[in-house]
């Protein structure tokens, strides 16, 4: 049974409130013959076999109402729209190589994978029936996408010191080289946690350009790009709302849903004192008054 939740139902109608806006500033710009090369990237993880299907209504869909561009934002296929969209996954599962990989080779369809160097073959974060791709699955996804850092450990970048975030960035990068015969030139942060300094790392180590998992602006011109993460399970609806742009407006409502709860905790500090929390003793300790 699909998930239904609050959250995605008040993005879902928020989306719909915003979409006659975008349509209607697209209509402008062609009315002033105003280029709008707008670029959606999106992110899937895992296909299921059962997910096939949809999968691959939701690539018939993108052919129909968009173009699509490769890793370097070069258009290649579907409706010669000014809209486009580029396909991305990450981690690299087994799953995906099965069942999506295929949907998009039969539709000639470009996109990028980001791949756990260090980790090929294995199951990482607890996931059952699933395993990411062998060298071999990797190398045959190669020859028809791109191939991009997920560093080497699926480590959280922003938990590590700035060596070992470095070494996860160049590890990572020698790695893929030395495995598919190319220096990968994009890197995705693992759960989408990066801060300015893991993105200056980044960019130090050599990469052209980074991905996050925020629905921002993305070009060829931006060394950090947004993305919105996409499901097989998503309603039609929801997905096509979602790659044409319309779930931006998520990222300022969380920023200002989270300045609204700052203002209550200056406002109102005894109601959000931290709570005791227990030591690695089990003792629990008082609370840091700062």
């Amino acid at each position: 049974m699909e998930r239904v939740t609050g959250s995605r139902l008040a993005k879902l109608l928020g989306s719909l409130l915003i979409y006659p806006f975008i349509l209607a500033r697209r209509a402008l710009r062609r009315w002033w013959r105003m280029p709008d090369h707008e670029t959606v990237v999106i992110c899937y993880h895992q296909v299921a076999a059962e997910e096939r299907a949809r999968f691959a209504r939701q690539m018939d869909h993108l052919l129909r109402w968009t173009t699509l561009v490769d890793a370097s934002f070069v258009p290649r296929t579907g409706a010669g729209r000014d809209h486009q969209v580029m396909v991305t996954a990450d981690d690299g599962w087994k799953s995906f190589y099965d069942h999506a990989v295929p949907e998009l080779n039969r539709r000639d369809i470009p996109f990028v994978v980001f791949a756990v160097s260090n980790r090929l073959g294995e199951a990482i974060d607890g996931v059952e029936g699933d395993r990411l791709m062998t060298a071999a699955e990797l190398r045959d996804v190669a020859q028809r996408a791109t191939v991009g850092s997920h560093t080497a450990n699926h480590l959280a970048m922003t938990a590590l010191s700035p060596q070992d975030a470095t070494a996860e960035l160049i590890d990572s990068r020698r790695q893929l080289a030395a495995l598919l015969g190319r220096t990968p030139a994009l890197f995705c942060f693992p759960f989408s946690l990066f801060d300015p300094r893991v993105i200056a790392l980044a960019r130090e180590a050599g990469y052209r350009q980074v991905f996050t998992d925020i629905p921002q602006r993305a070009g060829p011109d931006e060394f950090i790009c947004g993305r919105i993460r996409v499901d097989p399970s998503d309603w039609m609806i929801e997905f096509h709302l979602k790659v044409m742009g319309a779930y931006r407006w998520t990222v300022s409502a969380i920023a200002l849903k989270q300045a609204l709860r700052a203002a209550l905790r200056s406002l109102h500090p005894a109601r959000h004192r931290p709570r005791p929390v227990a030591d690695s003793s089990g003792m629990v300790q008082p609370a840091d008054p700062t």
